[in-house]
C-alpha cells in the first residue's frame, strides 16, 4: 500500500504508473476512492453507493494483489461489505419489473441518468444501473420480460464499452460496516509518500468532518489520522520524501527544469542531453507533442505522466506535458469511474466560465511562437465568434459551467 497526500497525488502515481508500463516492470495499480464530504450530510443514498464501492475496491485488491493507492482520507473514511446480490444472465429470468423493483428496495437511487455509483434509471425497455463494485454502469435492454442484451456503457458518452451476457448487482442494503483494516493482507508492506503531508492531509480531513457535524461516541466515532498510521506501523514500512537531505536511499532520478512550455528552452536542453548519448522520450496523447518528437527523433508513447524526469542509470530522459506546454493532464485512466469533469483537465466541447470573461466554450490549445519560443494557449470562444487565447498559466481561471 502507498499512502499519498491527497487524491490528486493518488490520480497522478496512478498515471504515471500506467504511463511507464512500456519501460518498467510496474505492478497492478488500485485506487482507493475518498467519500465525497457532501454525502455524509446531504445524500445518505451516495454515501451508503461509496462504502460499498470502497468495500468492492479492497475486497478486489486482497484477491488480485498489487499496489494499493490511498490518502488519509480514503483510509478515514467508513467502509462496508457483504450484502445481498442479483444475478442477470440474457434471455429469460429477470423481468424488467422485477430488477426496478430489486433495485429501489436495495439502496439504488433513481435519477434522470446514471452517472454514479449507487443510481439507476428506466425508460421503456431499457434499465440502467451503476453497481458500486464496477468500473462501469450496465445498461440491460429486455424484450417483453426477457433480457435481450447487457453492456457496460461510458458516463461521459453514454456509448457501449462491452458486452456481456452475465451481470452481478450488489446491494446498498443488507451491508455492514467494517473497518479499513480488516481488508489489509498479512503480507502488506506500506509505503508513506511525504509523511508531514499526510499528518497535515489527515488532520485537515478530521476538521472536515468535525465540520459537518460528525462526532459520534465510542465504536461509531470516525477514526483519526493517527490510529490508522499506528495500525500500518504493524506491517514492514518505509518513508519516502523529496527533502531528506540525510535519507539512508536516493532514487537515483533527478527532476527537470521548470521549462513550463518554453518549447526553446527544453529543444536546448534536450540537444545537449542527446548530444552526450542520452535518449529521450515524449509521453503526452496530444498529437502536435508526438508530431514533434518524431520530427526530433524523440521516442513516443500515449498516456500522460505529471511531471519529467531525468534516468542517468538508463541515460534517458522522460518528458510529460508539463514540460511541453505548461500544465500537467490528469489521467484519464484512473477516472474512469465518474463523468467527464473539470477535476484538473479540460476537454474541448466543454462550456466554462472565465473569472474575469465569463462564460465561453472551450475549443482547444494553440501553440503560438514569441519571443521566449513556442508556447501553449487555451482557445474560449464568446458570442460572435470572438476568440480569448489565454496562456496555460492562467488556467486556474478557469472552472467548468454548471446549469
Amino acid at each position: 500500500m502507498a499512502v499519498l497526500p491527497n487524491s490528486r497525488f493518488v490520480r497522478d502515481f496512478a498515471a504515471d504508473a500506467e504511463s511507464m508500463r512500456r519501460w518498467a516492470d510496474v505492478p497492478r495499480v488500485s485506487c482507493m476512492p475518498e467519500i465525497a464530504i457532501a454525502s455524509y450530510s446531504s445524500d445518505p443514498a451516495a454515501l451508503e453507493a461509496q462504502k460499498a464501492a470502497r468495500g468492492e475496491v479492497m475486497q478486489r485488491w486482497r484477491e488480485t494483489e498489487g499496489v494499493m493507492l490511498a490518502s488519509p482520507g480514503a483510509l478515514m473514511g467508513p467502509i462496508s461489505l457483504g450484502g445481498d446480490r442479483l444475478e442477470l444472465d440474457t434471455g429469460p429470468g429477470v423481468s424488467r419489473s422485477r430488477l426496478i423493483e430489486w433495485l429501489s428496495g436495495h439502496g439504488y437511487e433513481r435519477s434522470d441518468i446514471v452517472w454514479s455509483p449507487g443510481q439507476f434509471t428506466w425508460r421503456g425497455g431499457i434499465v440502467d444501473f451503476f453497481d458500486p463494485g464496477a468500473v462501469y454502469p450496465v445498461r440491460v435492454e429486455f424484450f417483453d420480460d426477457d433480457i435481450e442484451s447487457m453492456r457496460y456503457f461510458a458516463t461521459d458518452t453514454q456509448r457501449s464499452v462491452r458486452n456481456m451476457d452475465r451481470a452481478e448487482i450488489r446491494a446498498l442494503t443488507s451491508r455492514r460496516d467494517s473497518r479499513i483494516s480488516d481488508f489489509y493482507p498479512g503480507d502488506m508492506h506500506v509505503v508513506f509518500i511525504e509523511p508531514s503531508e499526510l499528518e497535515n492531509a489527515g488532520e485537515n480531513y478530521s476538521w472536515l468532518m468535525d465540520g459537518i457535524g460528525i462526532k459520534k461516541d465510542g465504536d461509531d466515532a470516525p477514526p483519526v489520522w493517527r490510529d490508522i498510521e499506528k495500525g500500518l506501523f504493524f506491517y514492514p514500512r518505509v518513508r519516502i520524501t523529496s527533502g531528506a537531505a540525510r535519507a539512508d536511499v536516493k532514487t537515483g532520478l533527478i527532476g527537470l527544469p521548470n521549462f513550463r512550455g518554453r518549447r526553446r528552452d527544453l529543444e536546448a536542453y534536450c540537444d545537449g542531453m542527446t548530444s552526450r548519448g542520452v535518449s529521450v522520450f515524449v509521453v503526452s496523447d496530444a498529437e502536435h507533442f508526438s508530431a514533434w518528437a518524431s520530427g526530433k527523433g524523440y521516442g513516443t508513447s500515449g498516456g500522460s505522466i505529471s511531471e519529467g524526469f531525468y534516468d542517468p542509470a538508463g541515460r534517458r530522459i522522460f518528458i510529460g506535458d508539463l514540460e511541453l506546454s505548461g500544465m500537467a493532464v490528469s489521467g484519464s485512466s484512473a477516472e474512469a469511474r465518474v463523468p467527464l469533469d473539470w477535476d484538473g483537465q479540460i476537454l474541448p466541447g466543454q462550456w466554462v466560465v472565465h473569472e474575469d470573461y465569463g462564460v465561453g466554450f472551450y475549443r482547444g490549445s494553440e501553440q503560438i511562437e514569441g519571443p521566449g519560443g513556442t508556447q501553449e494557449y487555451l482557445v474560449l470562444e464568446y458570442e460572435g465568434e470572438r476568440r480569448l487565447k489565454i496562456p496555460v498559466m492562467h488556467f486556474h481561471k478557469i472552472s467548468p459551467y454548471r446549469t
